[in-house]
């Protein structure tokens, strides 16, 4: 069985996850509120979107966003140094 985590969504999310996860056998396992290193990775990743690409760039339309964020994606996953190296 597979399985998503991710932060609590509210009520009526919860309910669409729920109806897509459920004939898909994917188990959903939701972060407690107040606990963001529930998933640690991510928020780490985000965090890192947000600084070396979202909050340095303005965008005007959203064909702009996309260019850029698969950009940064490449040089993210191709081209930098893994941070435990």
């Amino acid at each position: 069985m597979a399985a998503a985590k991710a932060r609590r969504p509210g009520p009526a999310r919860r309910r669409a996850l729920g109806e897509w996860a459920w004939p898909r056998g994917v188990k959903l396992d939701f972060i407690h509120p107040g606990r963001p290193m529930g998933n640690g990775h991510i928020e780490s990743f985000n965090g890192r979107l947000r600084d070396e690409c979202l909050n340095v760039n303005q965008f005007l339309s959203l064909d702009v966003p996309r260019q850029k964020l698969e950009a940064w994606r490449l040089a993210y996953n191709q081209y930098r140094p893994h941070g435990a190296l």
